[in-house]
């Protein structure tokens, strides 16, 4: 029994140390060979701009639109219920869905141990990406690894 504890207790005080090395703070840096991960101080790493897409929503429209004309469809079923329903659904297709528009600027660092993603959305109401429509949106991801 004795054994036992002491391969307990010696596995456990592995894992710790391990994962208090895995835990080491780490920044990004960019150079002529790329974007490199380096062990460093505590301190956030300057922010690395990866990428600008433009985005809507309109995939998402027509499949909200196709789903809801299903569901028109299977409550065509001469039942008492489904009559306002299915008129509810004729009801959103008929209707024009504003498609939304976007660009997405993303940018990437990292925090200690946390990467984070920046990204800074900016909508717009016409498919050229013309007409900004109110002010940018930045939002920042915090992943801090492990299982998801």
């Amino acid at each position: 029994m004795k054994l036992l504890k002491k391969k307990i207790v010696l596995t456990g005080t592995a894992a710790l140390m391990m994962f208090s090395l895995s835990l080491a703070p780490v920044n990004l840096t960019k150079d002529n060979n790329g974007v490199q991960l380096v062990t460093s101080k505590a301190e956030a790493s300057s922010w690395i701009y990866v990428d600008t897409k433009k985005r809507s929503t309109r995939a998402n429209d027509i499949l909200a639109k196709g789903g809801i004309a299903a569901l028109g469809s299977l409550l065509a079923i001469p039942l008492p219920y489904t009559a306002p329903l299915s008129a509810f659904a004729t009801v959103i297709i008929s209707e024009n869905m504003k498609t939304a528009y976007f660009i997405d600027k993303r940018s990437m660092r990292m925090a200690g141990h946390v990467f984070q993603v920046k990204h800074e959305i900016q909508m717009y109401s016409d498919s050229s990406y013309k007409k900004k429509k109110g002010k940018p949106i930045t939002i920042i991801h915090n992943d801090t690894g492990g299982p998801k």
